[in-house]
């Protein structure tokens, strides 16, 4: 059964893979089955008051 925790963690998961992907938002979500909207609402969603940060090479995600 799918929770609300999984999902989160299955969109954030999603976005790292687009943002890490250097593609479109539309060719990357094109490429996995995913509509556009879909994608939008969820960054918008999960990234709302949440600052990336590079450490390592990595992007990294904190509540700041």
């Amino acid at each position: 059964m799918t929770t609300p925790e999984t999902t989160k963690e299955q969109w954030l998961q999603r976005i790292e893979a687009w943002h890490d992907s250097g593609l479109s938002q539309k060719a990357w979500c094109r490429q996995n089955g995913v509509r556009p909207s879909q994608l939008g609402y969820w960054k918008k969603k999960l990234c709302a008051g949440i600052s990336r940060i590079s450490r390592s090479g990595g992007v990294g995600y904190y509540a700041g």
